[in-house]
């Protein structure tokens, strides 16, 4: 279909939601089951997008297309990367909250891009790639103002 690309943003912008959600309320990175079936089973939407990225038309532009993906598997793969830092990261510094900011802040872009990416279509690809331009500094803004 012509918008078989928004489920990618849909299992982005969830998962960062609920991961980001997650973050604040175990403020731990001690592996978590049901942590790690919700990032394996965004994983398989993932795989199951690329299996079938050549046979669909894609309206939306490459930048968008590629950048997405690359922040999923990012995202995917640093959330199970995390379980292998020092556990008293999380309390010292405070992993979580950062963690929380970005993955808060990237839902809302991903929901942003394809508000807009769909709604404003005549704009073309700045439709679609401008939430981020604009919601990135934004939540590195909101790291920086964290206090430790």
């Amino acid at each position: 279909g012509r918008n078989t690309f928004l489920l990618i943003l849909t299992v982005l912008s969830g998962y960062v939601a609920y991961s980001g959600f997650r973050a604040v309320r175990l403020k731990s990175n001690i592996p978590n089951y049901q942590d790690v079936a919700v990032n394996q089973a965004s994983l398989f939407v993932l795989l199951y997008f690329l299996y079938y990225f050549k046979k669909i038309e894609l309206t939306w532009s490459p930048i968008v297309v590629y950048s997405t993906v690359g922040a999923l598997v990012f995202i995917l793969v640093y959330d199970l990367v995390r379980y292998t830092f020092p556990r008293k990261w999380y309390k010292i510094h405070r992993i979580w909250i950062y963690e929380h900011i970005y993955k808060m802040g990237s839902s809302m872009i991903a929901l942003s891009s394809a508000a807009s990416g769909t709604v404003f279509v005549e704009y073309g690809p700045p439709s679609q790639y401008l939430p981020t331009v604009i919601g990135l500094p934004l939540i590195f803004w909101m790291m920086l103002r964290v206090k430790e």
